[in-house]
């Protein structure tokens, strides 16, 4: 594991546990989340993140929703109990038990990589700000496919958290 992948995914991880997940936190545009309202293909949308919130955009919708739930889950557990999770030297993921590691297994799985530092290598960090348009919004999963506005192609996926409606 490169040292970069790996301090990328600790700093991730750590910036998510001192935040309430971007599931509950409010962007500066309130109840624009494309996790809360519609955002049908061809809605134009803002990216939303912050150092504490970050985000990745991904080149597959498994692997930007495995970052989701990874990321959700480790602040998820800092804002419950006020402690991170242990993240496991063998995947990189908070370690868990029963069904919330069956769910990260499933989710894992189906990114089609081992650990979340292959998962990371693979996508790119959010950018704040960045104007985008939804081209695929699935009413299943966590993330929608968007390009950015007026360069149509060479889409990603992100997690539908940190879109807003412009």
């Amino acid at each position: 594991m490169s040292n970069f992948v790996s301090q990328h995914r600790v700093t991730a991880l750590l910036s998510a546990t001192f935040i309430t997940s971007s599931a509950w936190s409010k962007p500066p545009a309130g109840d624009t989340q494309c996790n809360v309202v519609e955002c049908p293909a061809g809605s134009k949308v803002l990216s939303y993140a912050t150092p504490s919130d970050p985000y990745f955009a991904c080149p597959t919708a498994e692997l930007s929703d495995y970052t989701v739930v990874v990321l959700g889950l480790t602040s998820f557990t800092y804002t419950m109990t006020g402690r991170s999770p242990n993240i496991s030297p063998t995947t990189g993921e908070p370690e868990y038990e029963g069904k919330t590691a069956d769910l990260i297994t499933q989710y894992r799985v189906a990114a089609g990589v081992h650990t979340f530092d292959q998962a990371i290598a693979k996508c790119q960090k959010g950018k704040h700000g960045q104007k985008l348009v939804v081209a695929n919004n699935p009413a299943r999963g966590a993330s929608a496919w968007v390009f950015i506005d007026g360069k149509p192609g060479g889409g990603f996926w992100v997690a539908k958290a940190h879109l807003n409606l412009r």
